[in-house]
């Protein structure tokens, strides 16, 4: 594995908050703070931020939205339009979402069946993980592999969702026996 290669990837996210009351979102890289924005209540606040991040060649980056306000409200959201790592779109809709849920608004018939598909629309205050895998070229994508943790996720169909390579190309399409002939 390349791992003396450090992978310095532009990242490219577009998000929509609305909040009732004044109310933060966070952007973090592997627990690395990479913006925060308070944003005024009251207001649709839509935004583009680009960054820098340098990531390590086989990897598996935590890309996290905390989204949290000044208190409760009913009336509020943080809505994902685009996330873009080195000009690859991630697919926004694989996603952890650990919303903060007060368990007095559970009740015992609902409690155990809160399901999420929300197309990237987040109305409780908590935060969103996404996991994107980065890796410098096709050698490093096989050697990643050797790794259980990263076995399971091929079985279980996760091998090519948001893997990011250096230069986004299938190396399998660059190789000079499958380019057509003229």
């Amino acid at each position: 594995m390349h791992t003396n290669h450090k992978l310095n990837f532009k990242n490219e996210f577009s998000f929509e908050v609305y909040c009732d009351v004044e109310s933060k979102v966070e952007i973090q890289i592997n627990e690395e703070e990479k913006f925060v924005e308070t944003f005024q209540a009251k207001t649709i606040h839509k935004r583009n931020v680009d960054f820098y991040h340098n990531f390590v060649d086989g990897s598996t980056n935590k890309l996290e939205f905390m989204f949290s306000g000044e208190k409760e409200v009913s009336n509020k959201y943080l809505k994902i339009n685009s996330l873009y790592v080195n000009n690859k779109k991630i697919d926004q809709l694989a996603y952890y979402y650990f919303p903060i849920i007060d368990e007095k608004w559970l009740t015992p018939e609902i409690k155990d069946r809160i399901y999420v598909n929300n197309s990237g629309i987040f109305g409780w205050y908590g935060r969103i993980k996404y996991e994107v895998r980065t890796v410098l070229d096709g050698n490093s994508h096989y050697i990643a592999g050797e790794n259980p943790d990263y076995a399971l996720t091929r079985v279980l169909g996760f091998s090519n969702k948001n893997l990011v390579y250096q230069n986004n190309k299938n190396i399998r399409l660059d190789a000079p026996w499958l380019k057509k002939k003229i």
